[in-house]
């Protein structure tokens, strides 16, 4: 039997630098490619800016959207979509805002196509019937019309100033009505840190205005971008703590939770 003195010894190859440079590279991209396949086609993080979909979502919230509820898109080329399917009255949804300043924004599905939506003095009318009996300055419970296994209950509040008058109008195919959960002008808007925005006055009031008119109503299902499903993370904003910690913010109680 050999002594240990006697075997061969074994040497490391040394790797020419480029050559661990490159590997190195190869292993980033692939990382940055799967992080991309991830974010288009399945699931995003929006962070949660104003209290429009209170309590569901309240300011801080991260929530994670599937973005293959409704369609999967091909970015880059406008139009492109394929396995398309309707949303349901209740689903929270992203979408992508018509008009000067196009952002992406939370709203609750309250309407879809073949329905009739309007709102007087701040109710919903949907199909002649108001979608929830709360009453101005409250919380309650509403309620959209399915199938006993269908129907959707959760928590809308009523709030000065109203949501502004729509007058009766009839969803065509590919057609969705989406509203704030927080039935009031409030809800539309970004939170205060941001409303000062924009280069002088006037620009700041078309803003509030163009968001007023745009971040909810009646849209397209084209303009969806996905469904939000559960909160991943809950930090209070540091408008609201000031003095606390970044741990000290840290809402423990509504992380890891599915969206009503």
């Amino acid at each position: 039997m050999a002594a240990a003195s006697d075997l061969p010894e074994e040497q490391l190859e040394e790797r020419p630098a480029s050559e661990v440079l490159f590997t190195y590279a190869k292993a980033v991209f692939a990382a940055l490619v799967i992080a991309w396949f991830v974010r288009t086609f399945v699931v995003e993080a929006y962070r949660i800016p104003n209290s429009g979909m209170s309590p569901a979502l309240v300011p801080g919230d991260t929530a994670f959207v599937t973005k293959f509820d409704y369609s999967v898109r091909l970015p880059g080329i406008e139009g492109a979509r394929f396995l398309e399917r309707s949303p349901g009255r209740g689903d929270l949804v992203v979408f992508l805002t018509q008009g000067r300043n196009p952002r992406e924004t939370l709203k609750r599905v309250i309407a879809v196509g073949g329905d009739r939506i309007a709102v007087k003095d701040g109710v919903l009318l949907l199909n002649g019937k108001p979608t929830s009996t709360v009453e101005q300055g409250k919380c309650g419970t509403e309620t959209l019309p399915g199938s006993p296994d269908e129907a959707r209950s959760f928590t809308v509040c009523r709030e000065s100033p109203p949501l502004p008058d729509r007058e009766p109008v009839d969803l065509g195919q590919g057609e969705i009505f989406v509203a704030p959960d927080l039935r009031s002008q409030s809800g539309l808007l970004p939170p205060p840190a941001l409303q000062g925005q924009g280069e002088d006055a006037q620009e700041n009031a078309w803003q509030r205005a163009d968001l007023i008119e745009n971040a909810w109503g009646v849209i397209k299902a084209s303009q969806l971008l996905g469904r939000a499903r559960w909160i991943w993370l809950s930090i209070t904003p540091l408008q609201e703590k000031p003095e606390a910690g970044w741990t000290e913010r840290i809402r423990w109680n509504r992380m890891l939770r599915g969206i009503d």
